[in-house]
């Protein structure tokens, strides 16, 4: 018979093609490998914000729509950063990257669980959405962070800068 398709699954579609524009914005904010924007983390926000003030109706659930879409742009960013790190690493590091990874997993997925454990509030929701967009952008700069000191071992990631060796 006719295969029908589920707006679910046309929205993922979409969705899928979609996300290049998105991921290719947040590239262009975080800059070039081996000199990243040093206010890279200011570039959280540059899909989700964007497309929920062209809304009409700037509901909860556009608002969730915005967030969700920019954390899948993210999480795309971070998949690509673990396999170009992943494939520059020997085994005994590629063990401790998947270790690190996972243990990340964990923490995001309980993390962001807590605020709908701590309130009611209509905002639990956001909140959790929020959360998810924090974590996974800063976990996709963390691991950036790796392929930014091999191209460039004079600008280690850290804080605070110039310290003396």
């Amino acid at each position: 018979g006719m295969i029908r398709y589920s707006p679910v699954f046309a929205a993922l579609m979409f969705a899928g093609a979609v996300q290049a524009e998105e991921v290719a914005l947040i590239d262009a904010c975080i800059g070039p490998v081996g000199a990243p924007d040093e206010h890279a983390e200011w570039c959280k926000g540059i899909v989700a914000e964007p497309c929920f003030y062209r809304k009409e109706d700037r509901s909860k659930a556009n608002l969730l729509l915005c967030i969700d879409a920019e954390v899948a742009a993210w999480s795309k960013i971070m998949e690509r950063e673990f396999a170009l790190l992943s494939d520059t690493l020997a085994s005994r590091q590629q063990d401790a990257l998947v270790n690190a990874q996972s243990a990340w997993r964990t923490f995001l997925a309980a993390d962001c669980a807590f605020p709908q454990v701590f309130t009611e509030d209509s905002v639990a929701e956001s909140w959790s959405s929020d959360c998810r967009l924090h974590h996974t952008a800063d976990r996709a700069l963390a691991l950036r962070g790796f392929r930014d000191f091999a191209v460039d071992p004079e600008n280690p990631p850290t804080l605070v800068q110039d310290s003396e060796e």
